[in-house]
């Protein structure tokens, strides 16, 4: 209340003091005492106090005094419904000025005033001491509406307080408080449902209470409204309100739904401007609307409050980018049945404690919103929206069936340390968004994340276990960090995949079951630093992208076991396996391209495998390989093993196929091993392509294999290398199979070579021993035509065989021990096997000739046989030299070229059609060449000697000696066996058989022919049969031979020409030599012998039953004496001749019997002491 003083004439100018004070009303009731104020300059300033100093006391014309009066008996802040005794109080102030809405049934409303008095005293005479009246009106109305309301009722300003009681149901029934900070009380019982605005509390901070049991409705179509007015509003509603709306309009209003409270049927409330709260803890439904509007609002679902199939806005039902300041949206009650939750264009937070169910939705629209879903909060079959912008979401209560969280487009974060109690899902959106598994996340049932295209991170804290989710990152460089687990297992599958992008995964943790880790196309990252086993799977690129690189790290202490594995991709990707990592039981895979494996530690059970290009693996020197599988793929690769063991099943590959028919014609590679070990049963393959592996210095094949597979490969056993211990080395597969038109090469240059083994393929396949030492070794040939050159090194106890197909074996040096070299059971396809012996050292040394056809060639320089002249059994009674040729069938040659020495030896052909040929210039002594049975073919054109045998064996064997040729000391049978095979033995000319060399022929009808210039020296003999030196034996198998011998033999030395048993016929040509013992004996049998002229000495001549004088003309004198030393025990001789023979026989005392009748012939005898002899002489002979 103002007051203002005044002058009614002009003083005199001079200082005068004003005291001011009041009567009349009550201090510290209606006014405030300690608030006078007074203003000299007209009400500019103002200064407290009842003291008033002027310079001029005219200067009262100016001067205002002002007091504050006092609503509410100064109760001011009193909850006046909590403490009604102060209303009677506050409404007796003064006097009243009469009852207003006195014509209206059950309105009770007064309005009453009091007069306060300013008296001012001066001590200025000029002036009288004055007073000025007021009238205080209490402004803060108490309304009793007790029978409901038929007009509008209006309270003015001030404090007011009015309580509704009954049916407010007419179109004209309207409250208002207007200004003040008021108190608005709907009784229980009351209605209100005339569809107007029924209620509007006017500016003030208002209270509006709508206790139990009342009710706020509308009227058909027409809602009834309640507003606040401006202000700081607080409305208590614990009635429900069907239909009903209320707006709190300007300010910062608080809305408080009681237990009680019951909004539905589409009731709404606008909080309006300003930060609002709105406390909710009964029930919303069947359509009915919350909004906070404009401003920062505050929205509690209180526990134990449901919203179903209706909406809150923490803005307003439409989307207000402009005025939207955010808000906060707590739920602890229910929200459901196709109920929504909607925060604003602002900063939204929604806390979660309670249940978001049945279809319901969570939309915090636009902006950088956070949701908590707190321990114990559930959400089931129902969606969580985050809208634009930066979101967070918080996770720790339950995810149930069919729930949905959607961030939406922006830099997005989700913290889940729930639990997923139904089949859930989250999607983030676009953006750089983060998706973290917290420690404490339970996954009872399967989580969908999607974090959409951009660089997404994913992060499984420590602590955490992801165990039945699928998370997708969409294209972008994603990073995934696993601190926590990752573990699934057959029911409960796991899945991260990372999309198109440059992503990075970091596995500090543990990632073990069904899990897969896909990270999709791009430069790709995979770190492992803790933990992946139980089968799973990483993919860290695309297999179908060949431009991208991907990398693996296994770092110092990371685990990979399990039978998990990790997939590259396509491009040229990088691998490092660390050293302090363990790699057990796992695999890796490169995928197509050019990629480069770094391994640094061992490997235990684990598969490593490069895919196609051309690959790289550097190794760390002394790691271990153990039962794992190094595959290099398709690709021209080149591998260095150097410093590597490999063991217990370990296998180095190079290839992906066995067969020809997948080979692209890109896998031609090239394996380096040195200083390296494969042992227990390992294995280095090569598959398909034209492929070349070097074993080099220090490396060591133990108890392992080495295959080269399909393709023309080539295998280098170089010097300083180990091949041992039942090791294999194949040049094709290892059941022997390959390509034949493949040409495969195997280069033993050095190195030991100890039981093991080399197989070749059904390829040609050219094998190199240049150096080495082969001990208990096996080198052997398969089907393809092989070819073995042996060049040197050192040989024992093994074995080389060239195997089926014509194959050739040449021998130009080496030191062969108890070795056995074999052509192998080769099939006759061509010219058959060859062994072509050029050099080399032989001891207890065998070469065996298998299969249909086989070609020996000991050629010049060659020196063949055992180098001790020892001889060893080889079965009861029958002892060879201890290096041999052997054969067990088939059509066989063994040529002795010239130049070629064959000493302590043993040719045992047995069986077949063989061809054995000393040529020219060469020299078989000290040794055995036997044909064995069948037709076989003996061609001598060298020197045989130094007690060499040769034996021809059963059947109608040929002996063929050369011009020139020379049998010193040695024997040569045609032995049948008593079979009587007919043989035939043809000698040239200028033949030599000396010093006891013997030609037998066998049981048959030999035929033996020799040529001109015969020699027999010093015991040689021709022989007829196999009989002792001619024995005049009749054996039932001796046959009837036939020796012809051409002109200018020469027999000295006790040689002998021997027909053996038989009807025998002997010819012996011109100018013959037969000197000192030598003889000429026709054995057992009717033996006839020929001679072409007189230059026989028939002295010389024994067991000849007919001499022979048809060829030539001769002229001879026999003596008795001579006709007994050539015939047998029977004594008598026939002599066939024609008309140019001439027979001296009367001067030696022969005379005719004319009594003996035999045709043709005219009978002779004569004695000797007290033989008589006979001689039966062809009638044409002329004797005289």
């Amino acid at each position: 209340m103002t007051y203002d003083l005044s002058l009614p004439t002009a003083l005199t100018a001079r200082p005068t003091t004003l005291n001011l004070n009041f009567s009349g009303g009550v201090a510290g009731v209606d006014y405030d005492a300690n608030s006078i104020e007074y203003s000299t300059d007209g009400g500019n300033t103002w200064t407290r106090g009842t003291t008033v100093n002027l310079a001029d006391a005219n200067q009262i014309n100016n001067v205002k005094v002002r007091v504050t009066t006092i609503d509410n008996y100064g109760h001011d802040g009193v909850d006046i419904a909590a403490n009604p005794t102060t209303q009677s109080a506050n409404q007796n102030q003064g006097e009243q000025d009469g009852s207003r809405y006195s014509n209206l049934n059950g309105v009770e409303y007064g309005v009453y005033k009091r007069n306060l008095t300013l008296n001012v005293t001066t001590d200025n005479d000029e002036i009288i001491n004055s007073q000025a009246n007021g009238k205080i009106t209490d402004n803060d109305d108490y309304v009793n509406i007790n029978e409901g309301l038929s007009e509008a009722v209006f309270t003015g300003d001030g404090d007011d307080t009015v309580n509704m009681s009954g049916a407010f149901s007419d179109v004209n029934s309207y409250v208002s408080t207007e200004d003040g900070d008021d108190v608005i009380n709907v009784k229980s019982g009351s209605v209100l449902n005339y569809g107007n605005a029924q209620i509007d509390a006017g500016d003030g901070n208002d209270t509006i209470n709508l206790n139990q049991g009342s009710f706020v409705g509308m009227s058909g179509s027409f809602r009834t409204r309640i507003y606040g007015g401006d202000g700081d509003d607080t409305f208590n509603m614990n009635g429900e309100i069907g239909g009903g709306i209320v707006h709190g309009d300007d300010g910062d209003d608080t809305f408080n739904v009681g237990s009680t409270g019951v909004l539905k049927d589409g009731a709404t409330i606008y909080a309006n401007e300003g930060n609002d709260t709105i406390n909710f803890g009964g029930t919303a439904e069947n359509g009915t609307q919350i909004q906070g509007n404009e401003g920062y609002d505050t929205i509690n679902i209180k526990s134990g409050a449901v919203i179903d199939n209706s909406s809150v806005y923490g803005d307003s039902e439409n989307e207000d980018f402009i005025f939207d300041e955010g808000n906060e949206i707590n739920i602890d009650g229910t929200v459901r049945n196709n109920s929504n939750v909607y925060g604003g264009a602002g900063v939204d937070t929604v806390n979660i404690n309670g249940t978001v169910e049945n279809s319901s939705t969570i939309n915090t629209r636009s902006g950088d919103d956070k949701v908590n879903i707190n321990a114990g909060a559930e959400i089931k079959n129902s969606n969580i929206n985050t809208g634009e912008g930066g979101d967070v979401v918080n996770i720790k209560g339950k995810l149930g069936d069919n729930t949905m969280i959607d961030t939406e487009d922006g830099d997005d974060t989700v913290n889940f340390a729930g639990e997923t109690s139904g089949y859930a899902a989250i999607n983030t959106g676009l953006g750089k968004d983060t998706f973290n598994i917290e420690s404490g996340a339970t996954f009872s049932k399967f989580l969908r994340v999607d974090t959409g295209e951009d660089d997404d991170t994913i992060n499984i804290k420590n602590g955490a276990n992801l165990s039945w989710g699928d998370i997708k990152t969409g294209a972008g460089k994603d990073t995934v960090n696993i601190d926590g687990n990752m573990i699934g297992n057959p029911n409960h599958f796991n899945e991260i995949s990372t999309g198109n992008g440059d992503d990075t995964i970091n596995i500090n943790g543990h990632v073990s079951g069904e899990s897969r880790i896909k990270a999709g196309e791009g430069n790709n990252t995979v770190y492992v630093r803790g933990t992946v086993d139980g089968k799973a799977r990483i993919e860290a690129g695309d297999v179908d992208n060949d431009d991208k690189h991907s990398e693996l790290h296994i770092e110092s202490g990371a685990t990979l076991s399990g039978g998990s594995s990790v997939s590259m991709g396509g491009g040229n990707d990088t691998i490092y396996i660390k050293k302090g990592s363990s790699v057990t039981s796992a695999t890796i895979s490169a995928g197509h391209g050019n990629d480069i494996a770094n391994v640094d530690e061992n490997l235990y059970m684990t598969n490593i495998n490069m895919g196609g290009g051309d690959d790289t693996i550097n190794f760390k020197k002394g790691i271990t390989i153990e039962k794992s599988l190094i595959d290099f793929g398709e690709g021209n690769d080149t591998i260095d093993i150097n410093g590597i063991t490999f063991t217990n099943g370990a296998e180095l590959r190079a290839g992906v196929s066995d067969q020809p028919a997948w080979y692209s014609g890109e896998d031609d590679d090239t394996i380096n091993i040195t200083n390296s070990k494969f042992e227990q049963n390992s294995k280095i393959d090569a598959k398909i392509g034209d492929d070349t592996i070097n074993i080099g210095a220090g490396a060591i094949i133990d108890n392992s294999n080495v295959i080269a597979g399909y393709g023309s490969d080539t295998i280098n056993i170089d010097a300083g290398s180990k091949v041992i211990n039942g090791s294999k080395i194949y040049s094709g597969l290892d059941n022997k199979d390959g390509d034949r038109r493949d040409l495969d090469t195997i280069n033993i240059n050095g190195g030991e070579i100890t039981d093991s083994e080399i197989h070749t393929s059904h390829s040609k396949t050219t094998t190199n021993i240049n150096d080495g030492i082969l001990t208990n070794a096996k080198i052997l040939g398969a089907y393809g035509e092989d070819k073995i050159n042996i060049n040197g090194g050192i040989i024992k106890n093994s074995e080389i065989t060239g195997g089926d197909g014509d194959d050739k074996i040449n021998i130009n040096g080496g030191n062969f021990t108890e070795t056995k070299i074999s052509t192998g059971n080769g099939k006759y396809m061509g010219n058959g096997d060859v062994v072509n012996i050029a050099g080399g050292t032989f001891s207890k040394t065998t070469v065996e000739l298998q299969g249909t056809k086989n070609t020996v060639n000991i050629n010049s320089g060659a020196i063949f046989g055992d180098q001790s002249n020892n001889m060893a059994e080889v079965r009861p009674g029958v002892s060879q030299y201890q290096t041999k040729i052997v054969n067990y069938g088939g059509e066989d040659h063994v040529n002795v070229n010239a130049g070629a020495i064959v000493k302590n030896a043993t040719f045992d052909l047995n069986g077949g059609s063989d061809t054995i040929t000393v040529a020219s210039g060469a020299t078989v002594e000290h040794s055995q060449l036997i044909t064995g049975d069948d037709v076989d073919t003996l061609n001598i054109n060298g020197t045989i000697s130094g007690d060499t045998h040769v034996d021809l064996g059963y059947g109608a064997d040929t002996l063929n000696i050369g011009n020139g040729g020379v049998v010193s000391a040695s024997d040569i049978h045609m032995d049948d066996g008593g079979q009587g095979y007919n043989d035939t033995i043809n000698i040239a000319n200028n033949v030599t058989l000396q010093d006891w060399a013997d030609i037998k022929g066998g049981g048959g009808v030999d035929t033996i022919t020799a040529g001109d210039n015969l020699k027999l020296i010093n015991g040689a003999g021709i022989h007829g049969d196999w009989g002792n030196n001619g024995s005049a034996v009749n054996n039932t198998g001796d046959g009837n031979d036939i020796i012809t011998v051409g002109k200018n033999l020469t027999m000295s030395g006790g040689s002998i020409i021997s027909g053996g048993g038989g009807n025998d016929i002997i010819s012996i040509g011109k100018n013959t030599s037969i000197q000192d013992t030598s003889t000429i004996d026709g054995g057992a049998g009717f033996d006839i012998l020929k001679i072409a002229d007189d230059s026989v000495n028939l002295t010389k001549v024994t067991n000849i039953e007919k001499l022979d004088l048809t060829e030539g003309d001769h002229n001879m004198t026999l003596t008795a004496k001579d006709v007994l030393d050539m015939t047998d025990s029977n004594n008598r001789l026939r002599i066939d001749g024609d008309r140019g023979d001439n027979l001296g026989l009367a001067s030696k005392g022969w005379v005719e019997d004319t009594s003996a009748n035999i045709t043709g012939y005219k009978v002779y005898t004569n004695t000797d002491g007290v033989h008589t002899v006979t001689l039966e002489v062809q009638d044409q002979v002329h004797v005289f």
